[in-house]
């Protein structure tokens, strides 16, 4: 009798053993499933990450600057612009320079440098001659001494003249990139413009009206309006009253009308005794700028900033 039952339990307990087999495997298995599947989400956002950027990936050049590609600093430059040349100085790469605007005269150093004509009437063949690898100015040239000079390797760009800060901030920028590669041009830039950004910020912009007479032809005046940056740039001191002035000139009657507070003219002999009815007229508020600065706008610029600054906080304090 105990042998039989012995018989008959013996299947039951093999079943069971294979049956708890077979679910520890199945709980391995979906445990396995998990974690692999967990690796899988994961491993795209490794891969993702890994293929970012990094500083060592960036390098100086090559760079492109309004179309053309710079695949190094350019070793020589001819400008035909005493702005540009003046930059370029600033930016520390006056020795590139190997010819200039017969009018470039700042800084210094650069005079000794041959003169090739101006940016209306450039010397191709002199340019030629000395064999630039880019010639830059703010001043567009015939296409066919473009030609010339390219077919002589020379690369010639021609860049937009600045109607405000925030353009001529972009062109120190962009010859700081064409020099310097895009590594290290935003320092180089900011570290040139430091000062005068500085000025332009602490500027005194009290003044009611202010106008800038640029030339007088007689009962006519040539004024900065906001079309160039004379015009803007004087706007950081007050309300210009030719800002939208369409024809760049204005009369007398038409100034008396407007009675700015401060007048700035450009030339010693320029005769303002038609305006004496205005405010500034009467108030003796009429000042003598150097206008070569505004005209050929740079950096340094920080010096007449400061000037008009100080003339219009003794206004104010009167």
């Amino acid at each position: 009798m105990s042998r039989t039952v012995c018989i008959t339990v013996l299947p039951l307990v093999n079943f069971m053993i294979k049956s708890m087999r077979f679910f520890l495997s199945l709980s391995m298995l979906i445990i396995i499933s998990m974690l692999v599947g967990c690796t899988e989400i994961a491993e795209p956002a490794m891969a993702e990450a890994s293929l970012q950027p990094t500083a060592e990936d960036v390098t100086d050049y090559p760079v492109t600057v309004e179309g053309l590609v710079f695949s190094a600093s350019p070793k020589s430059v001819a400008s035909l612009s005493p702005a540009l040349t003046e930059i370029i100085a600033e930016l520390g790469f006056s020795d590139r320079l190997v010819c200039r605007n017969t009018y470039c005269d700042y800084p210094e150093e650069i005079t000794s440098l041959p003169a090739v004509g101006s940016s209306v009437n450039p010397d191709i063949d002199a340019i030629s001659e000395y064999n630039p690898r880019l010639l830059v100015s703010l001043t567009p040239i015939a296409n066919k001494d473009i030609l010339t000079l390219e077919a002589n390797g020379t690369s010639v760009m021609i860049l937009d003249a600045p109607k405000n800060n925030e353009e001529l901030y972009d062109l120190y920028e962009k010859l700081a990139m064409i020099f310097c590669g895009q590594l290290e041009y935003a320092e180089a830039a900011e570290n040139a413009l430091r000062d005068y950004r500085e000025a332009i910020e602490s500027a005194d912009s009290s003044c009611e009206s202010i106008l800038l007479i640029l030339e007088e032809f007689g009962d006519t005046y040539s004024v900065a309006t906001g079309s160039s940056f004379a015009g803007n740039y004087i706007s950081c001191f007050g309300e210009n009253v030719a800002l939208s002035v369409d024809s760049a000139q204005m009369t007398a009657s038409e100034i008396i009308a407007a009675d700015p507070q401060v007048i700035l003219y450009a030339y010693d002999n320029t005769d303002l005794s038609p305006l004496s009815e205005t405010s500034a007229y009467q108030n003796g508020w009429i000042y003598h700028i150097y206008s070569t600065l505004i005209e050929r706008p740079t950096s340094r610029l920080k010096n007449l900033t400061t000037e008009i600054t100080e003339k219009l906080r003794c206004i104010a304090e009167q």
